[in-house]
């Protein structure tokens, strides 16, 4: 658990990247805060999630956002300068329960600069 504000950031090269393999279960950066911290301004910037060579992906979503638990929330979460290749998902994928944090979960954040195949779901 990271009880902190995260950021998460390669040095903006083409072969700045995370590569999954087809060993990956499920999602390359998964991001599921916990309840009992604050994880407002967390940010991922500047990496590749794709091997560079193809431009695809192995994986099914590239960042998997997860706020289902009550009061699990991401403010101010920046998403930025990202190439996001084609996978088996959404580049993208953020899961809410609305019941459990009503404003969202993932909110006043920005996603800019990016290159995104498989597209973005807020749900």
């Amino acid at each position: 658990t990271i009880a902190k504000p995260t950021s998460i950031v390669g040095h903006g090269s083409t072969f700045c990247a995370i590569r999954p393999t087809s060993s990956t279960p499920n999602d390359t950066i998964v991001v599921r805060p916990s309840a009992l911290y604050n994880h407002e301004n967390i940010r991922i910037s500047d990496i590749a999630l794709h091997n560079p060579s193809a431009g695809t992906r192995t994986d099914r979503h590239g960042i998997y956002l997860d706020t289902q638990v009550a009061s699990s929330n991401l403010p101010r979460l920046t998403i930025e300068r990202m190439v996001i290749g084609q996978g088996s998902g959404y580049g993208i994928y953020h899961l809410n329960n609305g019941s459990n944090n009503v404003n969202g979960g993932m909110y006043a954040s920005t996603i800019r600069d990016c290159s995104i195949k498989g597209g973005i779901k807020l749900e």
